[in-house]
């Protein structure tokens, strides 16, 4: 979808309308199946990998501004959902765990595509994104995963989370909104870990806002270091740093304290590699430079 700012208009109002008709016929066939694909588009992991891509290979401040949506909607969603502690519906038709309140997948969805529709003010993202929060927030509906309300409040919660997003880029550097978001991370899932103890996610949450609190000083430098990498580069970082967290994420299902170190490393990794990178291309370059003269 950011690949719509290099688009012509025609092509934009043609991405909609598949996106509209796509939805247009789930509603219509009304399929189980259907509607789980849907709901997969929800998943907090998509959108976690999208951020890492748009970081890596598009543009690095819409990747870090995307990643705080990320971290601080899913923070924040779980001190809602372990606070209210409300139920779910009777037989789910796909796995749900946790709380009903609010609905995490309508809530992630509407703060990563809010963020990216303001960060890139485009009016054709913006009817994209509609419509994709539409289809994921109606199918936890259809698949009994959650209550209208749920739903709802998960739409409203995610829509102030992208307009705090927002309000950080505009008035902060991307290292201070990076500890800020990181530090409201800790406090909302060590929050959450005083509710439910060992809760999973939150033990995830904390150790990649540790990351980002740690990183918060060099994410100035590291961006930098991205913007003036070529395509081959950055593709290169993007294989490392997938190469050496798949590891590590798998590890990270053990759970328990080590779950954080886990998630603090993969975070360390993620926002820190372009530099380590960066700065070892430089150096081959001047080596290279003072060879030829």
């Amino acid at each position: 979808m950011i690949l719509l700012q290099g688009l012509n208009n025609r092509f934009k109002v043609l991405l909609d309308a598949v996106i509209a008709i796509a939805l247009a016929s789930t509603i219509l066939l009304n399929n189980t199946g259907v509607w789980r694909m849907w709901s997969i588009l929800g998943e907090e992991y998509i959108y976690l990998f999208t951020c890492i891509l748009l970081y890596y290979i598009v543009d690095p401040y819409t990747g870090l501004y995307t990643v705080l949506a990320v971290i601080a909607s899913g923070s924040l969603n779980l001190v809602m959902k372990y606070s209210f502690n409300t139920p779910r519906p009777p037989n789910p038709l796909v796995e749900a765990e946790g709380p009903g309140f609010p609905s995490g997948h309508a809530q992630i969805s509407t703060s990563f595509w809010g963020t990216l529709t303001l960060k890139l003010g485009d009016k054709y993202l913006a009817v994209a994104s509609a419509l994709l929060v539409a289809g994921i927030s109606l199918s936890r509906i259809y698949l009994r995963a959650h209550y209208v309300v749920d739903v709802a409040g998960g739409i409203t919660a995610g829509l102030a989370i992208a307009l705090i997003i927002y309000y950080l880029g505009s008035r902060l550097e991307p290292g201070s909104a990076s500890i800020t978001v990181g530090a409201a991370a800790i406090a909302l899932s060590s929050t959450t870990l005083l509710l439910r103890q060992w809760e999973p996610t939150a033990l995830g949450l904390t150790g990649i806002g540790i990351a980002l609190v740690a990183s918060g000083r060099r994410i100035k430098d590291v961006i930098e270091a991205l913007n003036t990498m070529d395509m081959r580069h950055r593709i290169k970082a993007l294989i490392l740093v997938l190469i050496a967290t798949g590891p590590l994420y798998l590890a990270a299902r053990t759970g328990g304290v080590a779950r954080i170190i886990f998630f603090t490393i993969i975070g360390l990794i993620i926002f820190n590699t372009p530099l380590i990178l960066g700065k070892k291309t430089r150096s081959r370059n001047t080596n290279s430079g003072a060879a030829g003269i």
